[in-house]
């Protein structure tokens, strides 16, 4: 079986960066590596067969959706990771989870080196990347490096 490679799947979705001064902004809008949540799943699933990704819905008392991510193999690593994003309805119950797996992902180092932005404080809004013309990737390839689909995933979340 051929080894997952992530640089096959990056994309570039655009980041808008103040060059000038805080008095005086200069905007220059850069692009910056993003793996996409789809694809850490496969590239954690193709080195651990055996691992968990697990996630849980928070209930919150306003109208937030918060989901806790964890995910782990057996003699190795841990990670947990939250998220929050506003709203209640299925958009946000699925951004909520998604990204919480996708932050768990990152810190066992699935995705790291092109989501610094889902780490920190700022957020990448795929949707609004996508909006503003951001290509998606060239066709997927077969096998190893296949996304899963959602029956697939539901099956491993």
């Amino acid at each position: 079986m051929t080894a997952f490679d992530p640089n096959k799947h990056l994309r570039q979705l655009p980041q808008r960066q103040n060059v000038g001064t805080k008095d005086n902004p200069i905007w220059k809008t850069t692009h910056t590596d993003y793996l996409d949540v789809q694809w850490r799943v496969v590239w954690f699933r193709s080195e651990h067969a055996d691992g968990e990704i697990r996630s849980e819905y928070i209930e919150t008392p306003s109208e937030r959706s918060m989901f806790r991510a964890a995910a782990t193999w057996p003699g190795g690593g841990y990670a947990e990771a939250y998220k929050t994003v506003q709203g209640d309805g299925d958009n946000a119950i699925e951004k909520a989870q998604t990204q919480a797996v996708g932050r768990a992902l990152a810190l066992l180092g699935y995705g790291t080196q092109c989501c610094g932005l889902e780490l920190g404080g700022d957020e990448i809004d795929i949707k609004d990347a996508a909006d503003a013309g951001v290509e998606s990737p060239q066709p997927q390839p077969k096998g190893a490096d296949a996304a899963p689909t959602d029956a697939t995933l539901a099956g491993r979340l």
